[in-house]
Parts: C-alpha cells; structure tokens; sequence
C-alpha cells in the first residue's frame, strides 16, 4: 500500500546554523537512503513576521512530500523525531507534524493561512492538530516549532488542492 504523508517541520535552526530548507532536504534525503520513504517534493511556507513572534531569519517552516511504500507510520515518526532531534541547532525549538495526506481537511489549510497573517500559540496548534487527528509535537527546546510544522502541512496541502483544481 502506498501512501502520501506530508511532513511539517520548523525552528530548526539558530543563527549560525543551516536553515530548515537544508535541514528538510537532509531529512528527506535520509529517508529514501533509509528505505523508509520517498520524496516526491519539498515546499517551504513563509509565515508572519511580527515582533512578537521569535524566529530565527525569515520566519519560515518546511514541508516534505512523501510516499510510504512498505513502512509503517511508527517507523516514519520515529525516524523523523530521532532526525530532528539529533540535527537540529541547539537554542532551535524544533516542531515536526506528520499526516496522510488525505487526512488534512479545510480547517488544517486555514490554520495555516491564518500562520500568514496573525499571531498563533501552541495550544492552537496542539487543539487543531487534536481535533483533527494530526500527528503533532514539539522535539527540541520550548516546542514553539509545532505553531510553524502544522502550518506547513496545512498550506502544503492548500497549495496542492488549489493547484489541481485551478
């Protein structure tokens, strides 16, 4: 069975470290040398800029495309938490977000839109993530990193739904 899961990741990273884009093509590298997955693509989703809102150059969170062949979703999760925990920049509150790709519905995508324009908090991520039964959890640091990983899966799969259907 073959199944599409997207991969949101964020906060990565400090400033004197590689960004999350590398750190996404790194993790998605990994995973098909690891014969757990394979990429089918990456996007990277700018999110709001505001005083308020710490981040480390651009405000921006990263998602990775996936096919499952034979792994199992414990695998995958696993994986990634054990990637991010090893590879992410130390002062970095990484987040990671793993969900099948038909499973991320219209209140997902307009989280993530809403991450464009005003200022969110963890236990919105966490709350949203819940009621729509979304893998979702802070791995390094403080955790704000989960605000910025659901985001990227949500606007991931907007951008995809609004691609196939204009």
């Amino acid at each position: 069975m073959r199944t599409r899961y997207l991969i949101g990741i964020d906060d990565t990273d400090n400033l004197e470290s590689r960004g999350t884009g590398f750190r996404a093509r790194q993790l998605g590298a990994r995973l098909g040398e690891a014969g757990l997955a394979e990429l089918l693509g990456i996007t990277r989703h700018q999110l709001f800029v505001h005083p308020d809102i710490p981040y480390t150059s651009h405000n921006s969170s990263a998602c990775l495309e996936v096919r499952l062949d034979d792994g199992s979703f414990d695998d995958l999760r696993d994986y990634c938490r054990d990637y991010l925990a090893a590879e992410s920049a130390e002062g970095s509150d990484a987040g990671l977000c793993i969900a099948a790709f038909d499973a991320v519905a219209e209140a997902t995508v307009a989280f993530g839109r809403s991450a464009k324009q005003v200022i969110l908090t963890r236990e919105q991520a966490h709350a949203m993530a819940e009621a729509a039964g979304l893998h979702l959890e802070g791995v390094t640091g403080d955790h704000m990193g989960v605000i910025g990983a659901l985001s990227a899966v949500g606007l991931h799969r907007g951008d995809t739904t609004a691609a196939s259907s204009g």
